[in-house]
């Protein structure tokens, strides 16, 4: 099996082969098949995987380091004890680096293959090198007897970062050569890195520029993010730059803002002069230097190190200072650089397994993982764990590696159900570190005590919002009357905080900045808020905020707003949320936890929140009583919450119950009064969804519904436009189809009016209609406009909706090919949209396109599959669905064999989708016509 994921690769290289070439030709042709041989066996016999040969480079893989450790010290004590000849004596040169590489045809592609070329050149024959990368691996895994020696840190050939070079030592192999061929020396008190440098060459280039141009720049971010890791690693690669050298000041342990000058005097290695200052010397010495200062950890002394900087700055003409710290220095010629997380999965969209590695913050804990256990293996087994974790801890590599080191004693399981309670779960990390990076909690406790009262007051009360927030809803929901914290200090105080890198604040074009918490400082200050007693007060306004908002835009979904009202709602669904649980947590509330529900039941609707949605309106309703009474308002809340909750389209698996709900709702809207006359409108024309088998009635309910909307004049032209495109599905049987087209474009026209393009009942009538006409060419436009819109208002069961009446224009009119694939992928479209019925009505069109083109075996995985499907869920089919299938399954039962039939019925109702489609890729249903344009 070719390796994959992390990989250790072995390159090998015969020292001075051009010359033994030169030498003796046919000597050395048989020296090296022997080599060959040698090189070969040794590496397959470790496991390794051989991938390309070029002259007398060898290149392989291997799964694990110690394999290639081993292979690489077997094949040097070989190569050792051989007797070669005089005239061509083999000295080989080998090179070991551990990474990540793109497995292609075969071969590797990627920047580890060019490290592991530059490390295997770098040394000299008989002598095993190895990279940081596979020093790190194998630290707790050495072989008996084998040592690692620390040659230094050199620069690589065309490497613009230097790193430390390892040479293995094992007895009976040479362990004296010359310096390496990459070797350089700088000055420097930089830390020997113990670590791997993992997922920031973006960060790193961006870094790199800016110090190019600029003479002070400071990296700011959140504790934890690697803001010291990045600037160390960005000095070391820099080394060659400064010819007076790079010096390291670590303020962290310092904390007299009078012993900054003092800390950096003794990073130089300059003792104080009495007949003058400190900071006199510090510029004489600095003053004709070309050197880089890195200032680590300067916000406990912002102000300090301010004033020191500056006046270096000022007075040292070839001077360069990088600080780190969680806020910004504030003096003239700062470029400032926030330093992100690393980049962590989306856990709504996991990639595939061996994707995940693309993540940094995936690699991350998976290096340091295998550092403490070197048998970890990121697998299908444990890859949703580890995703959860690095995205639940932000991608803050300092809460990764804490949960990394729990590796040794809990499964990767364990450890990501734990870290709701993380501040105890998180606390073993090095000893030799710092104190504040011991533990998440020390971390944040760090940044807490460097916060003025008022700014830890709001930050614990901006704990409420999940997902982030605005200005204004900070200011409803943190202000306190009481003149502890007034409306108008909040966005001073909000800046501050963003500025000392505990909020982070992200700018959009054209809108309004949004702020949020990474998640781990939202638990921290959450548990502040409940120690506080405020807990209750706050979560309070907060969901009094949500509930004003959602309610003040509902107007918005029957307007030209309409996507963009979404996108907003989708941007605050998860303090939404919150504000419905707590809303809905008890009695007190309920009925504002209603009217919260009722107003986003379209949103759910359209976007695809069924679900959902439906669990909030069935506890909704479930907490307030079935009748209001007199109550007008809350007679309209209930109406609206079993409007939605009736829904066709909400739970489509019991239309009895949608029938019943919708009534019911119809009823208590009527009660409500004239000024929630629209609200019954809307309740009316979907009641008509679930009228279809009895026209009569439906026909007087859609009336009525067109008649309130007209009553209601220019105001209610939404809901006009609605009434009158569902009106045309229950015309009477002798309207002529010219005068259901004249009312169906009348409904187009009102949409537009109202300047909605996304209401697409009045396209989806015109399609019907231009069917019953025989224009099809215009029909399936009209279904392809329906897509369009749909799509750009991000209304996924519409856009489903629309390719299934597509599919069903393209079975029933010659294009059957066309068809039996569009039915695949919409039928894929519904099950993740959680509508098996919808899918199982497309398998059943494609079993009958299938009996129609004689694959009849075919046709029985196809409805063996779709039966399974309206088992599970309960979802039914209409009359004419049910008639339609009864007449191609009688059709199947008298042409297939009952046995043949029952086998393969049984084997495509227990595969999923994705594998029948696999099943029958190969089977042709018509050939491919041309669509009408």
């Amino acid at each position: 099996m070719i390796p994959s994921g992390q990989i250790t690769f072995l390159f090998t290289d015969i020292e001075g082969s051009t010359r033994l070439w030169e030498k003796d030709p046919l000597t050395m042709r048989r020296a090296l098949d022997r080599h060959d041989s040698l090189l070969r066996q040794t590496i397959e016999a470790r496991g390794g995987y051989v991938f390309k040969t070029v002259g007398d480079e060898f290149c392989a893989a291997f799964a694990g380091a110690n394999q290639a450790l081993q292979a690489a010290l077997d094949a040097q004590h070989k190569l050792h004890a051989e007797t070669w000849p005089q005239e061509t004596p083999i000295r080989v040169r080998m090179g070991l680096h551990s990474g990540y590489a793109e497995v292609s045809a075969g071969d590797y592609l990627g920047p580890p293959l060019n490290h592991v070329a530059r490390l295997m050149a770098a040394g000299h024959g008989g002598q095993v090198l190895l990279s940081t990368s596979t020093q790190q691996l194998l630290i707790n895994a050495l072989p008996a007897d084998v040592s690692l020696r620390d040659l230094g840190e050199h620069r690589l050939k065309d490497f613009g970062r230097t790193e430390h070079i390892y040479q293995a030592q094992a007895p009976g192999l040479p362990d004296k050569f010359p310096l390496l061929r990459a070797s350089q020396t700088f000055l420097n008190n930089l830390p020997t890195r113990l670590t791997s440098f993992v997922g920031r060459d973006k960060e790193l280039g961006a870094v790199k520029a800016l110090l190019a141009e600029n003479r002070l720049l400071t990296l700011t971010g959140p504790g934890g993010t690697g803001k010291t890791r990045l600037a160390l690693q960005a000095a070391v690669e820099l080394l060659d730059i400064y010819a007076d050298g790079v010096w390291l000041v670590e303020l962290a342990p310092v904390s007299d803002s009078q012993l900054v000058v003092r800390a950096l005097a003794s990073a130089l290695g300059l003792r104080e002069d009495p007949t003058r200052s400190l900071l006199e010397s510090l510029i004489d010495y600095l003053r004709p230097r070309h050197a880089l200062i890195m200032l680590d950890n300067c916000e406990h002394l912002i102000d300090a190190c301010a004033e020191l900087i500056e006046t270096l700055l000022q007075s040292c003409p070839r001077l360069t200072v990088l600080a780190t710290s969680r806020e910004t220095l504030g003096i003239a010629g700062e470029a400032p650089y926030r330093v992100p997380s690393l980049p962590s999965p989306d856990l709504r969209n996991l990639p595939e397994t061996n994707q995940l590695l693309s993540f940094a913050a995936v690699r991350l804990f998976a290096e340091r993982a295998r550092s403490i256990m070197p048998e970890f293996v990121l697998d299908a087994e444990n890859a949703m764990a580890v995703a959860q974790i690095c995205a639940r801890l932000d991608g803050i590599p300092l809460a990764i590696e804490l949960a990394a080191a729990r590796v040794k004693f809990m499964r990767v399981e364990q450890i990501a159900a734990r870290l709701d309670d993380r501040f105890r779960l998180l606390t073993g990390g090095s000893r030799t570190a710092l104190p504040r990076q011991q533990t998440l909690q020390a971390l944040i406790d760090w940044s807490w005590d460097m916060l003025s009262e008022k700014e830890r007051i709001l930050l614990r009360r901006l704990s409420v919002f999940a997902g982030g927030w605005q200005l204004e809803a900070a200011e409803f929901v943190c202000a306190d009357p009481s003149t502890i914290l007034q409306n108008y200090e909040i966005l001073d105080l909000l800046t501050s905080l963003s500025n000392k890198s505990v909020v982070m604040t992200e700018y959009r074009q054209g809108l309004e900045p949004r702020y949020r918490l990474l998640e781990t400082i939202r638990q921290y200050s959450r548990e502040r808020l409940v120690a506080s007693g405020e807990s209750e007060l706050v979560r309070t306004r907060h969901a009094e905020w949500f509930l004003q908002w959602a309610e003040a835009g509902e107007a918005n979904f029957k307007s030209p707003r309409i996507v963009k009202w979404m996108d907003t709602l989708e941007m605050e669904h998860d303090n939404l949320r919150s504000a419905l649980e707590w809303l809905l947590s008890g009695q007190e509330d309920a009925q504002k936890g209603l009217c919260l529900a009722g107003a986003l039941g379209q949103f759910w609707q359209v976007r695809s929140y069924v679900s959902e949605g439906m669990r909030w309106l069935d506890l909704a309703l479930e907490k307030n009583p079935a009748d209001p009474g007199l109550d007008s308002q809350a007679l309209m809340a209930r109406g609206r919450a079993l409007t939605w909750a009736g829904h066709a389209s909400m739970v489509r698996s019991k239309p009895e119950q949608n029938l019943a709900r919708l009534q019911e709702a119809v009823e208590l809207l009527r009660r409500a009064g004239p000024e929630h006359r629209l609200r019954l409108a809307e309740a009316l024309w979907l009641l008509t969804e679930m009228l279809g088998n009895k026209p009569n009635i439906a026909r007087q309910v859609i009336g009525e519904s067109v008649e309130i909307a007209r009553a209601a004049g220019p105001s209610a032209i939404w809901h006009l436009g609605n009434a009158l495109s569902r009106s045309i599905y229950n015309l009477s049987p002798d309207v002529r189809l010219e005068e259901a087209l004249a009312l169906a474009e009348e409904a187009l026209v009102i949409n537009e009016q109202a300047g909605d393009r996304w209401n697409t009942g009045p396209l989806f009538s015109l399609a019907y209609i231009n069917i019953q006409l025989g224009n099809i060419a215009k029909a399936r436009g009209y279904y392809l406009e329906c897509i369009v819109r749909s799509g750009e208002a991000g209304d996924k069961t519409a856009v489903n909706f629309a390719l299934a009446r597509l599919c069903e224009l393209e079975r029933e009119h010659g294009y059957p090919a066309e068809a039996f694939s569009h039915l695949q992928d919409t039928a894929q479209a519904w099950l993740e949209l959680n509508n098996p019925g919808g899918a199982a009505r497309c398998l059943e069109c494609m079993a009958f396109l299938a009996i129609d083109h004689q694959k009849l075996e075919t046709a029985a995985l196809l409805f063996g599959r779709a039966d399974s499907l309206r088992r599970d869920s309960g979802q039914k089919m209409n009359g004419e669905e049910s008639q339609e299938y009864d007449r191609y399954l009688g059709n199947l039962k008298s042409r297939l064999d009952a046995s043949q039939l029952t086998s393969a019925w049984k084997a495509g109702s227990g595969q999923s989708l994705s594998g029948l489609f696999k099943s029958i890729k190969d089977v042709q249903i018509g050939a491919p016509g041309m669509l009408p344009t």
